[in-house]
């Protein structure tokens, strides 16, 4: 006899079988775990990897692809408009990274064409050139590293990039002169060495107390002391080291140098004591000289002094002036 039953309801988890042998297994019947090997989802995650999947790692050691340069990248700086440049710092570590780590090959050959006469050629290689005369981007026998990228060999780096960079570079042992003005860009000098001669750099504490102290020994006000002066002039005038005495040379003191003088004066001292000299007139010369008036005339000078000569043009004598009271004698006979 047979019947049918409709079931409702939720099959207990104790009833239910042990399943084995899919992607999905239980553990023993009446068990409700489900459990899926690691190897299973990997095998699974590998149908449908790709670069459209949206699988693709984001990171590399915890790095974004932006952190790293590419190979390709190197190689297209490098060549950029068919000129040849020198690696970046960055590019440099890169392409050194790639040879510790075995990345392509990199072997020394005498030449190029030597390089492509060997077998095992790949893209990414790298080859060690020792006279790269025959590559017509070399002008000289220099060494060469060259890259393998899209089936050719591109130049990376060779012996006159390397002494182009030496030359242009700031060496720290001082075997390179300047040949321009170095910008420090808002930047320090720092760790010099006191200046102690003509043309040599000074330090900040050697001038910050002469320019900046505010005191009487500073540069901007007060007197400057005489034990920080050197010995400076030359020509008319000297200055001595220390004293700041100033010396005038021997006959630098010109006509031209001295005062302009009143007309018809002379420079004397009628003082009859010592005294700097004054512009005397002539009235003061022929006093300080003794030097006595002669005049010629009809009639005698109206302040005669004792000593005037008066020549009369109408008597043709000569006469002296004795005083006041003995006045004019003749003295044409004498």
């Amino acid at each position: 006899m047979c019947w049918r039953q409709d079931l409702t309801g939720t099959l207990a988890a104790a009833r239910l079988p042990q399943f084995t042998g899919g992607d999905v297994t239980t553990g023993a019947a009446g068990s409700a775990a489900l459990s899926i090997a690691a190897a299973t989802i990997l095998t699974k995650l590998l149908t449908v990897d790709g670069t459209t999947s949206g699988l693709d790692a984001d990171l590399l050691d915890g790095l974004n692809s932006t952190a790293f340069v590419k190979v390709a990248d190197i190689v297209n700086d490098l060549t950029s408009g068919g000129t040849a440049v020198p690696l970046s710092a960055e590019q440099g570590k890169t392409l050194n990274q790639l040879v510790l780590a075995g990345v392509g090959t990199s072997t020394s050959y005498a030449n190029i064409a030597a390089r492509d006469a060997a077998s095992n050629i790949n893209n990414g290689d790298i080859a060690y050139v020792i006279d790269a005369t025959a590559d017509p981007a070399v002008a000289a026998a220099v060494w060469a590293y060259y890259f393998r990228s899209a089936g050719a060999w591109v130049k990376i780096l060779d012996q006159d990039d390397v002494s182009a960079s030496v030359a242009n570079a700031v060496m720290k042992d001082g075997t390179v002169t300047m040949t321009a003005n170095l910008p420090m860009g808002g930047f320090k000098l720092t760790g010099l060495a006191a200046g102690t001669g003509n043309g040599e750099s000074v330090r900040w504490e050697q001038i910050s107390a002469v320019g900046f102290s505010g005191s009487a020994s500073d540069l901007g006000s007060g007197t400057l002391p005489n034990a920080r002066l050197d010995a400076f002039g030359s020509g008319d005038a000297t200055v001595a080291a220390g004293g700041g005495a100033i010396t005038l040379a021997n006959n630098a003191v010109t006509n031209a140098k001295a005062a302009q003088m009143a007309t018809m004066t002379l420079k004397g001292n009628n003082t009859g004591a010592t005294a700097n000299a004054s512009d005397l007139s002539v009235a003061a010369v022929k006093s300080m000289l003794a030097v006595k008036s002669f005049t010629s005339a009809a009639t005698p000078p109206a302040s005669p002094t004792p000593g005037d000569e008066w020549w009369d043009t109408t008597t043709e004598t000569l006469n002296k002036y004795v005083d006041g009271t003995i006045q004019w004698i003749d003295i044409s006979s004498a």
